[in-house]
């Protein structure tokens, strides 16, 4: 009778393995925390956008909020991310401690939707795009007036934007520079692109964790040999220095270790595969994207997975 009644249950189990996954978009966007120990991610796991911090020595994977585009807070003690209203414009933004706990809304929900939210080291300004159907632009909300500021000028593309610890910056990537914007005046620098002689297209970026530098890839426009790695100084004026490069692919999202010795990027595979592939019959349009990582001078370059039998829920389940 015991027999029976596993033959009974295992298709039952065979199916509830098959919705353990965890899945990453081009919006994923690694983040090293301040000790280099873990890395949070937005990813996609069967109860939606998720917000996981990967262990980097045991590969446990904790599942802390449910939302997307999260990202550390300047000081490293936060971490900011947003929540999407189903079938709406509206997004909420929340802000958490990293440990996952005291879940707060910010900035509750207006009706257009919000992305990429960037906290300012004295949490008192949130910055973040808002999509509009020819582009973005940048906005800004007082946490304690709940003034909303813009920006006048309009961005193309998503990225993950930076405030700096001296809250003198906003920095972001515009696909064919990176820009830094004075948050007194509002002016706009371009940092690279065509203005400055780098005419690199497809430009992702990461600022270091003492916010002195950002460390950027981008590839040549039409060839799309190599994606090249750069490390630059944004507070001087000095060349751009040349760190390594990886095989042509499609490269979203780099990160940089609060040491500068790592560098963990995504790769779009398209028929390539993702560690739930190995396993599971997921539908072929989902996007096959893998998590790497390598020294900053290019060695050791290998795939962080993300095993789905390592993730432990913290966040509560709504049923």
């Amino acid at each position: 009778m015991k027999f029976v009644a596993a033959v009974l249950l295992l298709p039952f189990l065979i199916f509830a393995q098959d919705t353990s996954y965890i899945l990453l978009s081009h919006d994923s966007s690694p983040e090293y925390d301040r000790n280099g120990k873990s890395v949070l991610i937005s990813a996609i796991t069967r109860y939606g956008d998720s917000i996981i911090s990967l262990d980097r020595t045991s590969g446990k994977i904790t599942l802390l909020a449910f939302g997307k585009d999260a990202s550390y807070s300047p000081d490293g003690k936060s971490i900011i991310y947003i929540t999407e209203y189903t079938n709406t414009n509206y997004t909420d933004i929340w802000l958490m401690d990293i440990a996952g706990n005291s879940n707060v809304c910010i900035a509750p929900n207006y009706s257009y939707t919000r992305r990429m939210p960037a906290l300012s080291f004295d949490r008192k300004m949130v910055y973040y795009y808002r999509l509009f159907n020819a582009g973005s632009q940048i906005y800004g909300v007082d946490l304690k007036e709940n003034n909303i500021i813009g920006f006048e000028f309009a961005t193309f593309g998503l990225s993950r934007m930076y405030c700096t610890i001296d809250y003198k910056y906003l920095i972001l990537s515009c696909q064919v520079s990176i820009s830094r914007i004075d948050l007194k005046t509002k002016i706009k620098t371009e940092l690279t692109g065509y203005k400055t002689g780098n005419d690199l297209e497809f430009q992702h970026f990461a600022l270091t964790h003492d916010s002195k530098q950002i460390v950027y890839m981008g590839t040549k426009p039409e060839t799309y040999e190599n994606v090249d790695f750069y490390i630059k100084d944004i507070y001087q004026n000095t060349k751009d220095k040349f760190i390594t490069n990886v095989s042509k692919g499609n490269y979203y999202s780099v990160a940089v270790s609060p040491d500068k010795k790592k560098l963990m990027f995504m790769q779009d595979m398209g028929d390539g595969y993702n560690y739930a592939w190995k396993y599971f019959k997921v539908k072929k349009n989902i996007p096959k994207i893998r998590l790497l990582e390598m020294n900053i001078d290019g060695t050791d370059l290998h795939e962080v997975i993300l095993d789905p039998a390592k993730l432990v829920i913290k966040a509560p389940i709504i049923k």
